[in-house]
């Protein structure tokens, strides 16, 4: 059930490191020990050049943030490896495990989508859950015959245009920011920066 009471805006100043611990809970022992998202966010809000800060977001409930969201510029690159096409590269996206199956995950989604939309972006990519991210427009990124960076497809690997015919002629494959490149001993720096892990395993937003 969608939780009306929920706006979608960007962040403050201060909340944007609230976003990361935010981040860290919702990811925390998820997909592998631990997490790397926290890092990814942190990365973003100290100003790297492929963040989009247009395109962060957070899920406020009077005063209280229940989500956090931020994409980055990436690339399809063509086959012949002598032009690239920018686009978007989603999330991640975080839901605090408590306020998850309410619809903010979705509204975040859909916000990310209409900014980016409105700001000219012609394609958007992620790794995620079919079932979910479906729909929102997301199709197997083959369908564009757009590969992973390493040559593969699989279909958590999607893509959704943003405007008519966002991707014809568009094909090669999909160069993700080198923000997204977490390091093991850069993880352990950031934990050992932040406050304790959660003691009880959080779902992130699929």
């Amino acid at each position: 059930m969608a939780d009306t009471d929920v706006v979608i805006r960007p962040p403050t100043a201060p909340e944007q490191r609230r976003c990361e611990s935010l981040i860290r809970e919702a990811f925390w022992d998820v997909y592998r020990p631990g997490c790397i998202e926290h890092l990814i966010w942190r990365r973003a809000m100290a100003g790297h050049p492929d963040a989009l800060p247009h395109l962060v977001l957070v899920a406020d409930r009077g005063g209280d943030l229940l989500g956090c969201t931020m994409s980055t510029r990436a690339w399809v690159e063509a086959p012949d490896g002598l032009s690239r096409t920018p686009v978007v590269g989603v999330g991640p996206i975080g839901v605090v495990p408590g306020e998850q199956r309410r619809g903010i995950g979705s509204r975040l989604m859909e916000a990310t989508m209409d900014r980016a939309r409105r700001d000219g972006e012609r394609a958007a990519f992620l790794f995620g859950a079919p079932a979910f991210y479906g729909r929102f427009g997301f199709q197997e990124a083959s369908r564009w015959g757009v590969t992973t960076a390493e040559g593969d497809n699989f279909p958590a690997f999607m893509a959704a245009e943003l405007v008519p015919h966002g991707l014809r002629g568009v094909s090669g494959r999909l160069i993700e920011s080198p923000l997204l490149e977490v390091d093991e001993p850069a993880v352990k720096d950031a934990d050992a920066a932040a406050e304790a892990p959660p003691v009880t395993r959080a779902e992130a937003q699929p």
